[in-house]
């Protein structure tokens, strides 16, 4: 456990765009709960299945075996007043900016490997990852990433690939959960949703 929260607290110190938002976990039951979060009068939430563990930062949870953090940021901040971005473009934008971020970081280029995964017909994410220098973790295999852009933000979850997991099993994980992502009214709604 001391293990799992130096690199939780790893993890969290390399995440520059990382905005905490009001954000709470509602346990519907012992295998169905739905993360919701707020920011700015918009209003998310992602269902989870299995076992949700809350962790000591509010931004991280545990998933069943893996870990889970969530970023909110305003698209805006990525665009050219002057340019036209599809949502891959500036979804590939943000990616690359947080890679040259890490590089940085952990003073050693990143090999930064990005794919184009659809969630609908209407709705695509990005999801990105690289790996963990050995000389910043030998547990973290390598971190991974999902964004998917909704309505004026760009809504992100991370994890990382430890020792013992599958990187495919930890992109998987990622996208199962981002799939689930919906853009709620208002807060009040939050209250309904295990009754879905």
């Amino acid at each position: 456990m001391i293990k799992l929260k130096l690199i939780l607290t790893l993890t969290l110190t390399i995440l520059s765009a990382l905005v905490v938002s009001g954000q709470q976990l509602i346990k519907c039951d012992e295998t169905k709960s739905y993360w919701t979060f707020e920011k700015e009068n918009s209003f998310f939430a992602v269902k989870l299945l299995g076992k949700v563990t809350e962790q000591e930062r509010k931004n991280v949870i545990g998933v069943n075996n893996y870990v889970l953090q969530y970023v909110i940021v305003d698209k805006k901040q990525y665009i050219k007043s002057d340019s036209i971005y599809t949502d891959l473009k500036l979804l590939t934008k943000y990616a690359l900016l947080e890679a040259e971020y890490m590089t940085g970081l952990f003073k050693q280029k990143l090999n930064i490997q990005m794919q184009k995964a659809p969630l609908s017909k209407e709705k695509m994410a990005l999801i990105w990852f690289f790996e963990m220098p050995t000389s910043v973790s030998q547990e973290v295999k390598h971190q991974i990433f999902v964004n998917t852009i909704v309505g004026d933000k760009i809504f992100g979850l991370s994890s990382s690939q430890f020792a013992n997991q599958k990187l495919n099993d930890v992109k998987d994980f990622l996208l199962d959960v981002i799939s689930t992502l919906k853009q709620i009214d208002n807060r009040n709604a939050f209250v309904k949703l295990c009754e879905q």
